[in-house]
């Protein structure tokens, strides 16, 4: 699927897939506090990552920024071919997480996540940055720890 995208990408902007691949890898951008933060609440909570992202994209970048230590769970919505906001997709990862959903906390950048989450009985936070996170994040009974304290 991802290959797929870059292809027909390429095809657009008249270049390699492999060229559109790495520019796209190049794109991201890793936010240290919210990392930090996920080191922080690891001790307390379970974590999870539910993403809409290609499989092999997402876990390149898991891999390449040594990041897939961070999480007890990973989902992937293509490889299971249901996709945020779909419940399903938010059900598999609460199995796997073996909880439920009153215990769950979804964080996410997209309104329409957010609200399906929330349908669901989940507490959410819609994400626009770190420093908004480490205010929401006490509101719900979350201690951030030392989040952001330099």
């Amino acid at each position: 699927m991802q290959d797929e995208f870059f292809d027909k990408l390429s095809l657009l902007i008249h270049s390699q897939p492999e060229k559109v691949g790495k520019e796209f890898q190049d794109l991201v951008r890793i936010d240290d506090l919210v990392v930090e933060l996920i080191r922080n609440l690891r001790s307390k909570y379970k974590i999870g990552v539910l993403t809409n992202s290609g499989s092999a994209f997402f876990r390149s970048i898991l891999d390449g920024h040594n990041l897939a230590e961070l999480f007890d769970e990973i989902v992937v919505s293509s490889e299971y071919k249901i996709a945020k906001p779909d419940p399903e997709i938010f059900k598999i990862m609460l199995k796997n997480l073996q909880g439920n959903e009153s215990e769950a906390l979804f964080i996410d950048d997209n309104l329409s996540n957010v609200a399906a989450a929330k349908k669901l009985g989940m507490e959410a936070i819609l994400f626009s940055n770190s420093d908004q996170l480490k205010n929401d994040l006490p509101n719900l009974g979350v201690n951030a720890l030392s989040f952001g304290q330099r």
